[in-house]
């Protein structure tokens, strides 16, 4: 069922939900520059036995963009507005994938009664560097001078490795066509959250969830020793970590069988 959310704050989001409505909760944020539609193959592994809630985030996809530019903690008091929508009085397991996972790594700081678990996918806790930041405002200018299709090109490297846009240009197209099809003030919109996003390494530990770090064994963006510190940290007892070997960034829908596997054994682990 597709519905538009308004959180407290006015922030819209187009909603996509699946499942039975009492099956317990799945909530999957997408990241830059995508939208729900890259966690196709995990609704469909998900959807018999969880309620599963797949927002755009604000300007991606179908949702319209928001009246300023939000802060990452400003957003994520708006995905819980939208958590107490669709599932008043429930915890909920949060996935996040890139952007989204930095979404949900800042929801279980600022309002842990919400979920009942943790999910982070091609993720960091650190803010951006000064090096990213000027990479951030280089990809702002290309966007705003060439537009969502030349993001797309820069991305696509990122997001599949060589192997999988070699042996799969069907899932290569289709992937670049989910980033061009994004518009050029969402594309900003969501480097600038990227961009202005706290430091979250501090408060790892104070995080009390079951939590999950996942990531490709190829991935450019998040680099294994990054994605092994973060799980280390996260907790009194850190988080298992899984990698997918041979891929990049993008790896819930190039190796579906792979993460769908992690997230259901995590799922039914933790009775979530």
């Amino acid at each position: 069922m597709s519905t538009v959310f308004r959180s407290t704050a006015g922030v819209e989001m187009l909603v996509e939900t699946t499942g039975p409505a009492d099956a317990p909760v799945v909530l999957l944020l997408h990241g830059y520059p995508l939208d729900g539609r890259m966690w196709r193959a995990q609704v469909a592994a998900l959807g018999g036995t969880h309620f599963v809630v797949v927002p755009d985030l604000p300007g991606f996809g179908g949702s319209p963009m928001p009246e300023h530019q939000l802060a990452m903690d400003e957003l994520a008091d708006a995905v819980a507005d939208l958590i107490e929508h669709v599932a008043p009085g429930r915890s909920v397991t949060a996935v996040g994938f890139s952007m989204g996972s930095y979404l949900a790594l800042r929801l279980a700081i600022t309002h842990p009664s919400k979920l009942g678990g943790l999910v982070l996918v091609g993720g960091k806790a650190t803010a951006d560097s000064d090096e990213a930041r000027e990479k951030r405002a280089i990809d702002i200018a290309l966007a705003q001078s060439a537009g969502a299709e030349a993001i797309a090109q820069k991305m696509l490297p990122t997001m599949l490795a060589e192997l999988t846009r070699n042996a799969r240009p069907d899932l290569a197209d289709e992937v670049s066509g989910w980033m061009s099809a994004q518009s050029v003030d969402a594309i900003v919109h969501g480097l600038r959250l990227m961009r202005d996003r706290p430091d979250s390494t501090g408060e790892l530990g104070a995080i009390r969830l079951p939590a999950l770090v996942l990531v490709g064994g190829e991935d450019p963006a998040v680099p294994l020793d990054v994605a092994d510190q973060l799980a280390a940290a996260l907790g009194p007892d850190g988080a298992r970590l899984v990698v997918v070997p041979n891929e990049a960034h993008l790896i819930p829908p190039s190796w579906p069988e792979q993460v769908n596997q992690a997230l259901v054994a995590f799922l039914d682990g933790h009775g979530l």
